[in-house]
């Protein structure tokens, strides 16, 4: 019985220890980076989080875990609608060849600025992250409101399309424009606009809120990851701009719409930038910037 035991339980134990050393072939090695990245260790893995570009030197090719999120997208002026988060990549098991892989961090879509009596700006998107040919869009920005000569109405544009889409600006003439649209299962769409209020931002992990009357919609909820071996939550979509009240930010860097002065996105979360109500001397609020995490292990 006790031979029996201790051959039993060393099989287990060459079985276990053989499943590791192949587990440890199929692993990447890293020689080098540039561009500074943040390198972290949970357990027996390493994290490499770039929160500006780069480039990352694979020594030996095979598989690395990624999150990739772009960078998000800016919100609209007049009526504006949220910006979007940017689209969230999350891979698993990631190959990449042997040599080195560029890597991009997206900036956030630049907030759009109205002078005297410009009516309405539509938010711009966000940039592209990537590592190798692994890559995310940015989130779309927000839509607006803008006069309709000659009927001197106000009419709705449409949040721009994104990893995840920008709401639609508000109106008070004429049916409203849709929000963007994201793309799934990395983004998702914005929120649609109502008389006098912007339409809320996509975010990764949650549809844009609709406006409603002259409530500006919420922007969606980011989603989490804990490649870093902590969980934190990333792409959320920013608040539409409403004459009564403006749409709150979406968890994960989502910024708040206002009347007046919106939050901007979060920075290095790709967070969509908040849509603001005003028309003249107003700013709509910059989207922030992404992130590249490469966890190897």
């Amino acid at each position: 019985m006790a031979v029996t035991s201790m051959a039993n339980s060393s099989i287990a134990n060459y079985n276990k220890f053989n499943r590791m050393d192949k587990d440890s072939a199929l692993q990447a090695q890293v020689a080098s980076t540039t561009g500074s990245p943040s390198i972290t260790t949970d357990g027996s893995a390493t994290i490499y989080s770039f929160t500006g570009s780069g480039s990352i030197t694979v020594s030996r090719a095979g598989f690395v875990q990624l999150l990739v999120i772009g960078g998000g997208g800016s919100g609209g002026v007049s009526r504006g609608g949220g910006g979007a988060g940017g689209g969230m990549l999350s891979v698993a098991q990631a190959y990449l060849s042997a040599g080195t892989a560029t890597v991009v961090v997206g900036a956030g879509g630049a907030s759009q600025a109205s002078a005297g009596d410009n009516y309405g700006l539509t938010g711009v998107s966000g940039n592209t992250s990537r590592i190798g040919d692994f890559f995310s869009p940015g989130g779309g920005g927000g839509g607006n409101a803008s006069y309709d000569f000659p009927d001197v109405g106000v009419r709705s544009n449409a949040g721009q399309n994104g990893g995840s889409g920008g709401g639609a600006g508000g109106f008070n003439t004429g049916a409203t424009r849709t929000a963007g649209n994201g793309i799934s299962p990395i983004g998702n769409d914005g929120g649609d606009a109502a008389n006098d209020a912007g339409g809320g931002g996509g975010g990764a992990g949650a549809t844009g809120s609709n406006a409603t009357s002259t409530a500006g919609g919420n922007g969606g909820n980011g989603a989490a990851s804990s490649i870093t071996g902590s969980s934190v939550t990333r792409g959320g979509g920013g608040g539409g701009g409403g004459s009564s009240t403006s749409g709150s930010g979406g968890t994960g860097g989502g910024g708040a719409g206002a009347a007046s002065t919106p939050t901007n996105g979060g920075t290095n979360l790709g967070g969509g930038g908040g849509g603001v109500y005003g028309a003249s001397n107003t700013t709509g609020a910059s989207g922030g910037s992404g992130i590249v995490i490469v966890r190897v292990g």
